[in-house]
């Protein structure tokens, strides 16, 4: 309809870009809240069995006996070319 009435030479560019931005703003609105709508009945027909599996925290790693990390750096910093 937009398009049609621009190309016919009925509208003018600047009044064909406002109406197609706002019918494209429009359109996009409504397919994210139709992406959401069918996210949450897909999550209400399959509920998750277990939520606390979902968030279970990674295991710490197992203690050597010493007082200080062993590794490749402390804390993932590189360890000076000194001692290593």
């Amino acid at each position: 309809e937009i398009a049609n009435k621009f190309l016919e030479g009925n509208t003018d560019v600047d009044t064909f870009l406002e109406q197609f931005k706002s019918r494209r703003e429009l359109m996009h609105l409504r397919k994210v809240k139709t992406d959401k709508m069918s996210e949450m009945v897909t999550r209400r027909a399959n509920p998750v069995q277990n939520n606390a599996s979902f968030f279970q925290a990674p295991h710490p790693p197992a203690p050597s006996g010493l007082p200080y990390p062993v590794g490749p750096g402390l804390h993932g910093l590189p360890t000076p070319s000194i001692y290593s």
